[in-house]
């Protein structure tokens, strides 16, 4: 947080909320809105997830440090070849996000957080809003003249930050998919992508200078940012039916792209109620037990939080698990709210001419339960300690977060397989696989040679790593006891991303995580842990 905030980016804001469902409330509406639809409502059909634009913050809007990071090319996505095989050709059916029916005056989003199950809402304040009237691209183009963008060279661009770990690993090149640009507003609803036939840019994604670069434009801002004096606040009116009491709105925010541009599938970590002003937007969602079938990108990876299955091209030969999935869908016209609860994975397009939207984001518990657990939890090695102790003293810490090895190895290698060994199967980053491949060589290096019996360091390391695991179950169990609460799922996803921070601190490269995760699960009868 601190280096991002020296290269003045605007750090992305998470949280999360405890969830326990119940079923009672939205049971009962649902119910009511089937009512009404055999009377005589009219219910589009359903949608999910929210875009680049689904994001609770400045979609990756980071600088990068030119003499700390690896190296990044600018963006030369290709479109997807012809007959890809899309997320719809490998379902027979995706499942559709139930519809609810709301007055626009009652307060719902608290029972929504606690039950955190995808909606479509309708009937809410949204309904109520000038901005459902008033906001068309017309009305932006004449309110707007220019807008900044990000300028992607194929419509669903995944997102990037190269101030992640693996971003900054000498001897690494990053295509990063995407580039600043300022654009006429009506270029953002109107033009056509100055993209040549095979997905490159005929002007080129280089340029980050006023004046734009060839590709699809997707604009984000927010809502307090727009116009003069607040005029565009003053459209959107009342959310607090949005948020739930003693939850803080912290985002209020537009996202706006023509049609075909959406975002890639991941996750965010807040509430979201995303309202649908104007056009319409698909959502495709994934619920948060799906999370070790769909590949998801390191957390230490410039696009983490996102799956490595790109939905537009599903590439079944390398992300075979991802027909094990649940997909749900919904596609939201105006006056349509979406709730996306936390973890729910999500992708977007823009189905219509163009999309303009906002979302409300919330505040919730798991970020807080995520903190109160894992900040300052890392063990304090003794000085100096030799390599082959840390990495024992690492096998012990992350057995101590299970029952048994057995758990623990399990747990490793599904973390190591979803997120690591298809990495290789990037077409955007070069140099990765070889330095990867010469770490693992490293790893063993250092590690094989020495004996399984145990000198007094090694013991005191073993039983420090130990003893902190310990003390953060310890912390878990008695805050879920409590206050707040995790799913299994949830947990699981934040544990990875846990052990993946503390192994690049411990072993100092984000290129040692998945030698150390095969390094537990392929070490069933060493007696170094659970003795």
């Amino acid at each position: 947080a601190v280096y991002l905030r020296k290269q003045g980016a605007q750090l992305l804001p998470e949280a999360a909320s405890a969830f326990q469902p119940s079923g009672s409330f939205a049971q009962i509406l649902r119910a009511q809105t089937r009512s009404q639809e055999l009377m005589c409502t009219h219910v589009t059909t359903l949608g999910l997830a929210i875009l680049f634009a689904g994001e609770c913050g400045n979609s990756e809007q980071l600088s990068d440090s030119p003499d700390k990071r690896g190296h990044v090319d600018t963006c030369t996505w290709s479109s997807p070849p012809p007959g890809s095989v899309r997320l719809e050709d490998v379902f027979e059916k995706i499942e559709e996000i139930p519809p609810i029916k709301v007055d626009a005056f009652e307060m719902f989003a608290e029972e929504l957080f606690e039950e955190a199950e995808p909606v479509v809402i309708k009937g809410s304040v949204l309904t109520k809003w000038p901005a459902l009237k008033k906001w068309s691209p017309e009305y932006f183009i004449e309110k707007l003249p220019t807008v900044d963008v990000h300028m992607t060279r194929r419509p669903i661009a995944r997102m990037h930050t190269a101030v992640h770990p693996m971003g900054l690993i000498q001897g690494v090149t990053w295509t990063r998919p995407w580039a600043n640009a300022t654009v006429p507003t009506r270029d953002l609803f109107f033009g056509k992508p100055d993209v040549a036939e095979g997905g490159t840019s005929a002007g080129g994604c280089e340029s980050e200078a006023e004046g734009g670069s060839g590709g699809y434009p997707y604009f984000f801002s927010a809502v307090k940012d727009l116009g003069d004096e607040g005029e565009f606040s003053r459209d959107v009116g009342d959310t607090r039916q949005l948020s739930a009491r003693f939850r803080k709105t912290m985002e209020v925010n537009l996202w706006a792209a023509p049609r075909g541009v959406g975002s890639p599938l991941h996750y965010d970590v807040a509430h979201n109620m995303y309202c649908q002003i104007s056009g319409e937007k698909r959502f495709r969602m994934f619920p948060p037990e799906d999370h070790s079938k769909l590949y998801l990108y390191p957390r230490v990876h410039p696009s983490t939080r996102s799956s490595q299955v790109r939905l537009d091209d599903v590439r079944l030969e390398h992300f075979p698990k991802i027909t094990e999935t649940t997909p749900w869908e919904a596609v939201l016209t105006p006056g349509d709210v979406l709730y996306i609860p936390p973890y729910w994975f999500h992708a977007t397009e823009v189905v219509a001419g163009h999309s303009i939207s906002i979302s409300v984001c919330s505040e919730s518990a798991q970020v807080e339960l995520r903190e109160s657990i894992f900040l300052d939890s890392v063990p304090k090695l003794p000085k100096s300690p030799k390599f082959h102790h840390k990495v024992k003293g690492l096998a012990a810490y992350i057995e101590g977060f299970f029952d048994s090895p057995e758990e623990a190895r399990a747990y490793a290698q599904a973390v190591e397989n979803g997120r690591f060994r298809t990495l290789s199967h990037d077409p955007e980053v070069v140099g990765l696989a070889n330095l990867t491949q010469q770490a693992r060589t490293d790893f063993l290096a250092k590690t094989t040679p020495f004996s399984q019996d145990r000198d007094a360091e090694e013991e005191a390391v073993i039983a420090m790593f130990r003893s902190r695991a310990r003390e953060l179950v310890a912390k878990y169990e008695f805050l879920t006891g409590t206050t707040y609460r995790y799913t299994q799922a949830e947990w699981e996803i934040e544990l990875g991303n846990h052990l993946e921070d503390i192994i690049t601190y411990v072993l100092e490269s984000p290129l040692m995580i998945s030698p150390m995760l095969e390094y537990v699960h392929k070490s069933p009868s060493e007696p170094r842990i659970m003795d």
